[in-house]
């Protein structure tokens, strides 16, 4: 799905999360990463942000390039997914839970590309399973904010 660029969502060099609730798969397509959602380019370009799962059933935030990644996960289980950017770290939620955290340096992430829900700019980078309630926000999420969602939503997406 895209998300026609609108000046809201560029943030800038600014706070930003990412949320989804996505039913756990990896399917190889030519890339170690299917992308749930990125706001425009590559989710591994300098200037983008976005989540994903890597082949070895981990759940990632990208932020200037770099990840941050979860424990191993169990396939075909739903998961709640959060990365917040507070303009100083990088950190990611599963489940609730924030699960990493990295520091990072900012880069701005304005753009004028087309935002993804379920792959990114490339061909094989791509989710080939379910995904629910994306949503994108131009703050960074508190961890009290993030287990209120997930508690939200754990009885639908189970």
């Amino acid at each position: 799905m895209e998300v026609h660029d609108n000046a809201s969502l560029d943030f800038g060099a600014g706070s930003f999360s990412l949320e989804a609730w996505a039913k756990l798969k990896y399917v190889s397509q030519g890339s170690s990463i299917n992308v749930i959602m990125t706001l425009g380019n590559e989710v591994v370009s300098t200037n983008s942000a976005g989540l994903s799962v890597a082949n070895s059933d981990t759940a990632q935030i990208w932020y200037k390039g770099n990840s941050s990644a979860s424990s191993p996960l169990t396939e075909g289980d739903w998961i709640h997914i959060v990365g917040v950017y507070d303009e100083t770290k990088a950190r990611l939620y599963v489940n609730g839970l924030q699960v990493d955290q990295d520091t990072r340096t900012a880069a701005s992430i304005t753009n004028t590309l087309v935002k993804q829900i379920g792959r990114d700019i490339t061909t094989i980078r791509y989710y080939n399973d379910q995904i629910a309630q994306p949503r994108i926000y131009n703050r960074a999420l508190t961890a009290e904010e993030v287990e209120q969602n997930y508690n939200a939503g754990k009885n639908t997406y189970s």
